[in-house]
C-alpha cells in the first residue's frame, strides 16, 4: 500500500537513499558523512527526520531538530529530478507549522542565505 505524497516522518528504509541526497549539502559533503547525520538524528530523542515520497519514490528530505525553546533545521535536500520544483521551500513551510510559534533556527552557506532571506528568515550573527 502506497501513502499519499507530502511530508511524514521518513522510514528508515529511506535512509540510504536520503544520505545520497544529503551527500549534496555543503555541510555534509559526501554519503558517509549524511549516513552518520541522519543516524545521529534518528537516534535524537529531539529530532525527526521527514520525508516527501512520490509513487515510492522519495523526492526531498529534511531534519528537524527541537533544541530547547527552539527548533532548528539540520538541513534539506531534494533529489535532482525533482529540483526546482518548490519541494525545499515546502520542506520549510511544514517545518515551520510544525514549531508552531517557537523559533527555527538554520545555519546556511552564503550561496543560500538569498534564498532562506526571500522565504522571511533574516541572518542573525
Amino acid at each position: 500500500m502506497s501513502r499519499e505524497p507530502g511530508w511524514a516522518p521518513l522510514p528508515a528504509a529511506f535512509d540510504a537513499v536520503a544520505a545520497r541526497l544529503l551527500a549534496d549539502c555543503p555541510a555534509l559533503g559526501n554519503d558517509e558523512l549524511a549516513a552518520v547525520a541522519l543516524a545521529a538524528l534518528r537516534d535524537d530523542a529531539d529530532g525527526e527526520i521527514y520525508g516527501w515520497i512520490d509513487d515510492g519514490e522519495l523526492v526531498a528530505v529534511y531534519g528537524l531538530r527541537q533544541a530547547g525553546l527552539s527548533y532548528h533545521l539540520c538541513w534539506l535536500a531534494a533529489a535532482p529530478a525533482w529540483r526546482n520544483q518548490r519541494y525545499g521551500r515546502s520542506a520549510l513551510v511544514d517545518a515551520l507549522r510544525l514549531c508552531g510559534r517557537k523559533p527555527m533556527t538554520v545555519e546556511a552557506d552564503e550561496a543560500l542565505q538569498g534564498w532562506f532571506a526571500s522565504i522571511g528568515f533574516r541572518t542573525v550573527g
